[in-house]
């Protein structure tokens, strides 16, 4: 009985690595860029791009297309893994860009990951309702946490760098606002 748990368990693990590094290799083939952002998420006058990074957005929001459970016994295999990923880091790690602006921090899921979850939109967040950036070790990238009204994790390569540019960012909108 242990010895099962133990294998689901590092099945879990697994299943969780190989889609996050697949997600990212895709992201990478299919990045969403800044004509999408502006066109998807009412770009302002006067904003302008600070950085723009492919990640995994841990998302709690994302369901499951149909098509995965209409893919039959490989659809099941698929959807149990992605369930079991879900409750183990408590969401889905989806595939985008992450795009920091003057004005907000914004992430874009990918095309594929649009095809394969339900419910996937941009998600902002004005640097002004920022009060946090932290970041985390983990398997193979390092995470980055932004608090606010809620909280966002970003898993991406360089993660320290991009931390410090968004808490530059935060510091330049709050001096100018004062």
């Amino acid at each position: 009985m242990t010895e099962a748990i133990l294998l689901l368990l590092a099945m879990g693990v697994c299943v969780v690595l190989v889609i996050g590094l697949l997600s990212i290799g895709l992201s990478a083939a299919d990045k969403p860029d800044v004509s999408d952002v502006r066109e998807r998420t009412g770009w302002t006058p006067g904003e302008s791009l600070i950085e723009a990074r492919t990640c995994n957005l841990l998302s709690d929001r994302a369901g499951f297309h149909a098509r995965i459970t209409s893919m039959g016994r490989r659809g099941g295999a698929l959807l149990a893994g992605l369930m079991l990923s879900s409750s183990l880091t408590g969401g889905i790690w989806v595939g985008g860009r992450a795009f920091l602006t003057t004005r907000r921090l914004i992430f874009l899921p990918n095309a594929l990951n649009q095809a394969f979850h339900g419910n996937l939109e941009a998600m902002t967040i004005d640097l002004t309702r920022i009060v946090a950036v932290e970041v985390r070790s983990g398997v193979v990238t390092s995470i980055v946490t932004v608090i606010g009204d809620g909280a966002i994790s970003l898993r991406l390569f360089s993660a320290q760098a991009f931390a410090s540019q968004v808490r530059e960012a935060i510091r330049t909108v709050s001096s100018a606002g004062s």
